[in-house]
């Protein structure tokens, strides 16, 4: 019965050091990658799996299609935990691969990847509405969010991009309802 009390006593002593230890990542090891885009402005962000106490370098890599990974312009060997991508991630269509390298000291970490598309995971934010009265009418324009994407300096329209986007204007009266469609960047009178 004795062999049966060492192996009780090293039982409880890993139970009591494993559970005062803290739940976390492993040290260095960025995560929790969150790639935000808005009218096609992307913002890269993460969570560092460093103490705050100790200075960590990182550094944003991407990879399209062909799977050659470059460094961000703008993120290469940064402190803060954050990188905009509007600037690498200009091909709209294609798929890419992001992910962290972080330099801790001497050690280096890898994040887990995550994959990004520009034109199907952006969000549109809200058009521009202005509401005008008539004698008998209500004339509605609808002018769309401008694009963060750039072509020789120039600003991409969001019509360039998708070139029809619609609206659908609903006036509601006591006795009716009348429904139109708005194309974007015009008015429409109801």
């Amino acid at each position: 019965m004795w062999f049966h009390f060492p192996a009780y006593v090293i039982c409880i002593l890993c139970a009591a050091c494993c559970s005062s230890m803290p739940e976390s990542f492993p040290e260095g090891l960025p995560f929790n990658l969150k790639l935000e885009s808005c009218n096609f402005e992307h913002v890269l962000s993460w969570q560092a799996g460093t103490d705050p106490n100790v200075t960590a370098h990182y550094r944003v890599l991407y990879a399209d299609h062909s799977r050659n990974w470059m460094i961000a312009q703008n993120c290469s060997y940064i402190e803060h935990l954050s990188c905009n991508l509007t600037e690498d991630l200009k091909n709209l269509s294609v798929p890419y691969r992001v992910f962290v390298w972080s330099f801790v000291g001497t050690k280096e970490f890898n994040s887990s990847t995550l994959d990004f598309v520009p034109l199907t995971d952006t969000c549109l934010g809200p058009p521009e509405v202005n509401i005008s009265s008539c004698l008998n009418c209500i004339n509605v324009t609808v002018k769309l969010p401008t694009s963060h994407l750039r072509n020789n300096e120039k600003p991409v329209s969001l019509i360039d991009i998708y070139k029809n986007i619609d609206y659908y204007i609903t006036l509601k009266t006591f006795d009716r309802e009348h429904k139109e469609i708005c194309s974007a960047n015009s008015s429409i009178v109801l």
